[in-house]
């Protein structure tokens, strides 16, 4: 049987520390250390695994994460709380970024795509396609108005954002 916890554990190092037999679904987690960390027979809140990207939000205290189950969360990094979740791809989001206004959120995926949404509701505007392999990384022009991607084919994609072209 799994003992719940329901505490904070804040500025906490486990690192390489063997926990078992936890329930932390209902914990609070910020800035902890679980790096080489051992889980066994423990439960952890479905947004804690397999993080493959993070980006920060430009003005506000929130982070984008994409994770290997092709999900993006919203975090309020100031409560610890995911705000929104949202089912992206079929697969890993390799990337995520903010615009620099942040109203929208990009993700990028090994299903050769990229996709746009609004950061307030996690609604999808836009998917790019034609890219010839999975998309491992982007970034946005500090304009808002470009985006580059790297391809695992070894290639960049330069994106005009407002005619959906390839530079």
């Amino acid at each position: 049987m799994l003992a719940k916890t329901s505490f904070a554990l804040t500025d906490t190092d486990l690192e390489g520390v063997a926990i078992k037999g936890i329930d932390f679904t209902s914990s609070f987690l910020r800035r902890t250390n679980m790096r080489k960390a051992q889980f066994l027979e423990t439960l952890c809140s479905k947004v804690l695994a397999g993080v493959a990207s993070v980006a920060y939000h430009p003005t506000e205290t929130l982070i984008a994460v994409g994770d290997n189950r092709g999900t993006v969360q919203v975090w309020n990094i100031a409560t610890g709380r995911v705000i929104l979740l949202f089912s992206a791809h079929p697969t890993f989001v390799n990337a995520v970024s903010y615009s620099p206004d942040g109203q929208y959120i990009v993700s990028a995926s090994y299903d050769n795509t990229i996709k746009l949404w609004n950061a307030n509701t996690g609604e999808l505007r836009r998917v790019l396609k034609g890219h010839s392999g999975s998309v491992r990384d982007l970034s946005y022009s500090s304009d808002g108005l470009k985006l580059i991607t790297s391809i695992e084919v070894k290639s960049i994609m330069l994106l005009d954002l407002n005619d959906l072209f390839c530079i």
